[in-house]
């Protein structure tokens, strides 16, 4: 008969593992369960002092479930583990099923599947800010090894960075086994890629692994977003130079990337072809689409906005094969991709970016619907890339008069987005923007042309992005980002209104400047010690009582950064 152990942040190991007494560690009751069995986590943040290990078996149709007790939320935190050691570590453990649990704060790394560990599935996990004390991984879900048939669905895996920025991945797959399936899953705001299929293990030829319905946007950037590690949604290929290994030989259906600092789709030197159906790539900083070498095969993919394409290999029925632009409608912005999952677990409603290729469309909508295809199309298969599709005119978009939350995007011409009263949404693609946000707490986030950004009334989030943005403080408890590029933070009287305090991050001394228009001047700073001893902000107070706070400046001469 299967047994269900129960554990909790006041539980004690000397106890039965019952509800009434619980154990305190996963480990201690994973290491009590037989096939069959479940373990039970009660709600609250648990902080080993050693990673967890998980190594016992279960069986086909006999798996060992762990998750969060129902209607509660348990969270494994790695800030007390010493440096070195990953969160959550299942070492040849088979037949497992973990559901329903965040892991946080791994020095190494959250979650680690290594040895012989197949036929596991991890399913709505929570993984992010590991890799805080690592030199060299820092990943958020890595599979290693070779193991086979594992299924990882619907796991969210974001903000994990290295010390160095180049090597936290949200996943990471480098097992030589067969059968290991990513569905569902989200990779944003990772130091490194999204999903990177790069073969760590010498000699060896990777397990073909199947993609389909991920999502991975944001990746390539630190916490403050500065550019930094490869960047790429998914990296599909790679090994190490001389060491007699093979790479590739995937298969990618319908997943999305965006936004990426790299490519969203890229070969990376694999030796095997691999099969891409149905995936959409935009806006991402290098290629949407990057292939030079492997005969891959493209069917019905989608490129579109300010990413590049290569191809190699044979397509049909991709934008690139078509002689119109892509249309999409209501492109997905940052709180759309990062909102909250169904309660199946599933992502978010995909309807916000819906691509419709037929030809009579994007004829007929070009001019008002302001998109554009990849600005360089090169293909190395016998295929017609198809050149872009620009407005001669810059599109004027605006959140209308109801007091309800409105969502307006730019994709690629110069475009004037305008909010109202409400939350607004903005976001640009790689043209030169102008956005408005008015009143309520609005989010504006520029592309990677040189973007105004004017707030309102609010508490806003102004993101630059990348290019020489000027972005306006105008009252409230603002967040402006600058973001790369030389970017102007502008602050003027905000008279009748609360003026709350601006908070200024991603600022470089000597490349970005402050702007003090209405007569304002800066009268005084002083430094604020955030972590004693470890971060300084800088506090500046402005003629009229405005208080600024700049994130990680130190040490400067403020009178200096004014234009």
């Amino acid at each position: 008969m299967a047994n269900t152990f129960y554990v909790s942040p006041t539980g004690s190991d000397a106890q039965s593992g019952t509800l009434e007494s619980p154990f305190a560690s996963l480990e201690y009751a994973h290491s009590r369960a037989q096939p069959g069995d479940t373990i039970l986590l009660r709600g609250g943040v648990y902080t080993p002092l050693s990673g967890i290990d998980l190594t016992s078996d279960g069986t086909s149709g006999k798996p060992i479930v762990v998750a969060s007790y129902p209607g509660e939320h348990a969270v494994l935190d790695g800030s007390r583990l010493p440096q070195g050691e990953y969160v959550l570590n299942m070492q040849d453990a088979s037949w497992n099923h973990l559901v329903g649990i965040e892991i946080r704060n791994g020095p190494e790394g959250g979650l680690i599947m290594q040895g012989n560990s197949h036929d596991n599935i991890i399913e709505r996990l929570d993984v992010h800010h590991n890799g805080g004390r690592s030199e060299w991984d820092g990943k958020g879900i890595s599979l290693y090894g070779t193991g086979g048939n594992n299924l990882l669905l619907n796991n969210d895996s974001h903000d994990n960075h290295d010390l160095h920025g180049d090597n936290a991945d949200g996943f990471q797959i480098s097992s030589t086994g067969q059968g290991n399936v990513l569905s569902g899953n989200r990779a944003w705001g990772n130091s490194d890629d999204g999903f990177d299929l790069f073969n760590v293990q010498d000699g060896t030829q990777a397990g073909a692994v199947h993609l389909e319905g991920n999502w991975a946007f944001d990746n390539g950037f630190d916490a403050a977003g500065n550019r930094v590690g490869d960047g790429n949604g998914f990296k599909l290929g790679g090994q190490r130079p001389d060491a007699g290994s093979e790479s590739g030989g995937h298969t990618l259906v319908h997943n999305m990337a965006w936004d990426n600092g790299g490519s969203g789709f890229d070969e990376n030197g694999a030796t095997a072809p691999s099969t891409l159906e149905g995936n959409t790539a935009h806006d991402n900083g290098s290629y949407n689409f990057g292939f030079w070498e492997q005969d891959n095969t493209f069917q019905d993919d989608v490129s579109y906005g300010s990413g590049r394409l290569a191809i190699s290999g044979s397509s049909s029925g991709s934008s690139w094969d078509v002689d119109a632009a892509p249309v999409t409608t209501d492109p997905m912005t940052d709180a759309d991709a990062r909102a909250a999952r169904g309660s199946d677990g599933s992502l978010p409603g995909m309807s916000a970016d819906t691509v419709t290729e037929t030809a009579t469309a994007a004829t007929s909508t070009a001019a008002t619907s302001n998109i554009a295809t990849s600005n360089t199309a090169t293909s190395t298969a016998a295929t017609s890339a198809a050149g872009p599709v620009t407005d001669p005119l810059a599109s004027v978009t605006t959140g209308g008069a109801s007091a309800t939350d409105k969502t307006a995007t730019g994709v690629s011409s110069n475009d004037v987005l305008l909010g109202n009263a409400s939350d607004d949404r903005s976001s640009g693609g790689c043209g030169n923007h102008v956005f408005h946000g008015g009143a309520g707490d609005d989010t504006l986030k520029g592309g990677r042309g040189n973007d105004v950004l004017h707030g309102g009334a609010g508490n806003d989030t102004l993101k630059g992005g990348a290019g020489d943005d000027v972005l306006f403080g105008e009252g409230g408890n603002d967040l402006l980002i600058g973001g790369r590029g030389a970017d102007t933070f502008v602050f003027g009287a905000v008279t009748g209104r609360d003026g709350g305090t601006a908070t200024v991050r991603d600022f470089t001394p000597g490349v970005d400047h402050f702007k003090l228009t209405d007569g304002l001047s800066l009268v005084s700073f002083h430094t604020l010690d955030i972590d004693c001893g470890g971060r300084h902000d800088l506090a500046l107070t402005l003629s009229d009582g405005q208080s600024i706070h700049v994130t990680g400046v130190s040490e400067a001469n403020p009178w200096d950064w004014l234009v």
